[in-house]
């Protein structure tokens, strides 16, 4: 019975407490809701006020852009005088205005004129006969035998024909309005009165007003202003059409009042009133002489776009907090009760928690035993491991003392892990001037100072990242052992240091090895300058000759000979030239597996490079009977690069095009990327590629097919050439074809634009200079190619002298002063270059030009810095010619 009273007494009291906090919050919900309702009312109040302030600003800015209009009006009139003021002057002047446009909602502009009774007649006469149509009445509101104010212009007359000859002075509204504008010198709007527009439909509108007296000057007083006054400017306004826009940016109801007195006429309103809420404010504007009230009702739209939150809002809040109280209060009682449950319950365990308790120390006694022996497991593991590797395995505690010395450290430096363990620190293994080095290299590089010894080894060691350098051991023996250390630093569990860790390989084998490779590389670097020295000879050797043939048969060409004479020699050139080609290809390709070949930067012709390229293959081409096209799409025309190497690839391009093409012909199209490189595109319509064989293009020796070069000759070394001479000026070579369609090359050379003009080197149509009275000296050791020289210059009508070697050049150059000197490079006794630094060092202005059948790069330098120019063996008739007139000059010969 004591536990049920217990119970019922804990119910009842829980009871209680949620009738308080729902009596509590329902009062303070009930009063945050009266507050939020305030506070909501004032924030509409609030912006329906902003709003009204600024609609009743914007119809003041509204209302005020029509006395601009009356301002020019007025000053058109004191501008052409007002005695000069007539009806053509103001339809000239209201034809130049925009009214619709300037002043939008005025119905026009016009002039009211100031008549006196006595002269009435005299004005309305004169009126009448300065129209075109010849017609002007005048119109009264009232009888009245007081001044008249008549309405004399408005424009455009269209729309206001009904108010021509009104007078103004008839009715009061409009005479007061005329009368305060005219005393106070201002602009000045009437009440709302009633205008009749031509559609015969009336609408409440206004005049405004602005006084015109008959000098600019305006009289101080009021009655002189009177009687100075002359008229008005006037427009009439038509209020819907000034305001009717300000609804299409409001969503509320307004209305506009005018005030006179103690009297209010509505005169404007606009807006939805069934829309309307209690909300509404009102304010007082005054505006050219008028006070208008301005009263705006808050519509159901307009609290809408505010974004309030809910008008209930804060009895929503109240009550949800307050049925969150009641569960929170409720979930309180619950967690007591249940706690008390739960120490119940723990007494009730505790005493099964000691039986527990004894069979777990049973059990933890088992695993304790098992524990320990998988730990020795691992340490045994641990020590097999150490035994057994290959690399020398050194432990140190924290100060430097070793604790661990495996057999591969015994075997390297020859101690035995009993003379070091627990005794020794590293240092002893290390030669003390390497430490010393060491501990100051690290002093500059983590700028604290480190000690030479134990520090140096491990100041940069981490557990995760190891500091690993080279070393040299010295092992019992006093021997040195070159190895590379890895150091590492060992933690305990809690993450401190507790000692180093420090691995060595032996390097021996590998330093072997590398002093092995570097001589392998030295034999290498000497076989590469004995094949480049042997280049260099077989150039020499195989040119000379070749000079001998070439020489020999342009020489031949001079002569006269028959038509099958002329071809044979003819076909004879054209074969020497292939051999050269075929030769400068090996020596090319020989000189590019060399890295001995590179480019030249200068300036050059684009157009000029196309010019030889169509003449060096049109020949060849109309021999096959096939057309070949250049077309070029390129306007600037000087570039920076190297033409001869650039006219070699379009020459093995197009050559090869041609070879291959037996009906149509072959299309070579130049323009530009938008990257601004240059894009060449070799089109032909000959027996084209398989993709197979585009594939393997590229490759040294190679041709498309093995049936290609039975048919067609050729080294296969061309197109090889090509891409290593495209790759070198960072271009790109892309191919395209079908067989029996044709085949595209196209070639993107990013080649840089010259800003200036290149220098015109075209000596194609060039002759032999006239030498007369001229000693030229020819150093030439070759009898076939004294005699090829000699007969070449022979049209210059020179002095032609010649010497065996070097020696002989410089003696005959100190007897005679020879004015050009042609140097052979490869001589016996002495060689070009020596002779030709002695004269340059006798007379430095002498034109020396060397003669060479070595064609490599570093070569062309070395003449470029000696010789005057140089000119390579074969001899082109046309480059001996070029080479004569660039050292054809007053200041070298």
């Amino acid at each position: 019975m004591l536990a049920k009273s217990r119970i019922n007494n804990g119910l009842l009291l829980q009871v209680i407490i949620q009738i308080i906090i729902l009596i509590i919050g329902a009062t303070f919900t009930y009063s945050q809701h009266i507050q939020y309702q305030r506070e909501r009312n004032a924030v509409i109040s609030t912006a329906l006020n902003n709003r009204l302030s600024s609609l009743s600003t914007g119809i003041i800015n509204r209302v005020n852009l029509y006395q601009y209009g009356l301002f020019g009006l007025k000053g058109f009139i004191h501008g052409i005088g007002i005695d000069n003021l007539n009806y053509q002057a103001m339809q000239n002047y209201s034809n130049s205005r925009n009214y619709a446009l300037e002043f939008p909602g005025a119905d026009g502009i016009g002039f009211i004129k100031r008549v006196s009774p006595a002269h009435l007649d005299q004005f309305l006469e004169h009126a009448k006969n300065e129209r075109p149509d010849n017609t002007f009445s005048l119109k009264s509101l009232k009888d009245d035998n007081d001044e008249h104010f008549i309405i004399q212009y408005i424009f455009p007359e269209k729309n206001n024909s009904k108010a021509l000859g009104l007078d103004i002075g008839s009715e009061n509204i409009r005479r007061q309005a005329a009368l305060n504008s005219a005393i106070n010198n201002s602009t000045q709007l009437s009440a709302p009165i009633t205008l009749v527009q031509a559609d015969k439909k009336p609408q409440q509108g206004f005049l405004i007003l602005l006084p015109v007296y008959q000098q600019n000057i305006v009289p101080k007083n009021t009655q002189h202003r009177l009687d100075k006054l002359v008229g008005w400017a006037y427009a009439p306004l038509l209020i819907n059409n000034i305001l009717e826009s300000l609804s299409q940016v409001d969503e509320n109801s307004l209305s506009i009042s005018d005030l006179n007195n103690s009297t209010e006429f509505t005169f404007f309103n606009y807006g939805n009133k069934n829309n309307n809420t209690a909300f509404q404010t009102s304010n007082t504007i005054n505006i050219m002489g008028r006070s208008w009230k301005v009263t705006l009702y808050g519509s159901q739209s307009f609290i809408a776009n505010l974004h309030l939150a809910n008008k209930y809002q804060a009895l929503v809040d109240g009550v949800f907090l307050t049925v969150f109280l009641m569960f929170f209060i409720f979930a309180l009682q619950l967690f007591f009760y249940r706690r008390a449950q739960r120490i119940k319950l723990k007494v009730e365990a505790a005493k099964k928690h000691e039986q527990i308790l004894e069979q777990a120390n049973s059990k933890l006694e088992i695993e304790v035993k098992l524990r320990t022996q998988q730990i020795a497991d691992i340490s045994t593991l641990q020590r097999s491991i150490l035994d057994s590797a290959s690399y020398s395995i050194i432990a140190t505690d924290k100060d430097g003392l070793i604790t661990e010395f495996n057999p591969a450290a015994e075997k390297l430096l020859g101690y035995k892990a009993s003379e070091i363990i627990g005794i020794k620190n590293p240092s002893i293994f290390h030669v003390e001037d390497e430490v010393v080095k060491k501990a100051q290299q690290l002093t500059k590089e983590l700028n604290k100072p480190i000690k030479p010894g134990f520090e140096v080894f491990v100041v940069k060691a981490t557990p995760t990242e190891p500091d690993i350098n080279q070393w040299t051991y010295i092992d019992s023996n006093g021997k040195h052992i070159q190895i590379n250390l890895s150091i590492t630093s060992l933690l305990n569990n809690r993450g401190q240091v507790v000692g180093f860790l420090g691995i060595a390989f032996d390097l021996t084998q590998q330093i072997k090895h590398e002093e092995a490779l570097a001589q392998a590389k030295e034999l290498a670097e000497q076989s590469s300058k004995a094949k480049s020295e042997f280049l260099a000879n077989m150039s020499h050797e195989i040119r000379t000759p070749m000079n001998g043939i070439l020489g020999t048969l342009q020489l031949l060409q001079e002569q006269p000979l028959n038509e099958k004479s002329q071809e044979y020699l003819k076909k004879s050139l054209y074969s020497t030239r292939a051999l050269t080609t075929i030769i400068n290809d090996i020596l090319d390709f020989s000189k590019i597996e060399a890295g001995k070949l590179s480019l030249e930067s200068m300036h050059f012709e684009l157009n000029e490079l196309i010019n030889h390229l169509e003449s060096d293959l049109a020949l060849f081409a109309n021999e096959k009977g096939i057309y070949l096209r250049f077309i070029s799409n390129i306007d600037h025309n000087y570039w920076i690069g190297d033409p001869v190497r650039l006219r070699q690839i379009f020459i093995n391009l197009i050559s090869n095009a041609i070879k291959f093409t037996h009906e149509g012909g072959v299309t070579v199209e130049f323009k530009l990327t938008d990257d601004n490189k240059i894009y060449g595109i070799v089109s032909d319509t000959g027996i084209g590629i398989s993709q197979n064989a585009i594939d393997r293009l590229f490759e040294r020796f190679e041709q498309a097919e093995t049936s290609t070069t039975r048919e067609y000759g050729g080294t296969g070394l061309g197109l090889p050439i090509t891409k290593s001479l495209i790759s070198l000026m960072k271009g790109e070579i892309k191919v395209t074809s079908t067989l029996n369609s044709g085949s595209q090359f196209c070639v993107y050379l990013p080649l840089k634009k010259a800003n200036i003009k290149a220098i015109d080197l075209n000596t194609k149509y060039l002759e032999f200079p006239d030498l007369s009275n001229k000693t030229i000296l020819i150093a030439e050791d070759n009898k076939i190619n004294q005699l090829v020289a000699t007969a070449m210059l022979e049209p210059t009508k020179a002095n032609i002298v010649i010497a065996n070697n070097g020696l002989e050049a410089i003696a005959l150059y100190e007897s005679l002063l020879p004015d050009i000197i042609l140097m052979d490079i490869q001589m016996p006794k002495m060689d070009g270059f020596e002779a030709c630094k002695k004269i340059k060092k006798i007379n430095s202005k002498q034109v020396i030009i060397a003669l060479t059948a070595n064609v490599f790069t570093e070569q062309k330098e070395l003449y470029k810095q000696l010789f005057d120019g140089y000119i390579s063996k074969p001899i082109e008739k046309q480059e001996l010619i070029k080479a004569l007139h660039m050292n054809n000059t007053e200041e070298n010969i």
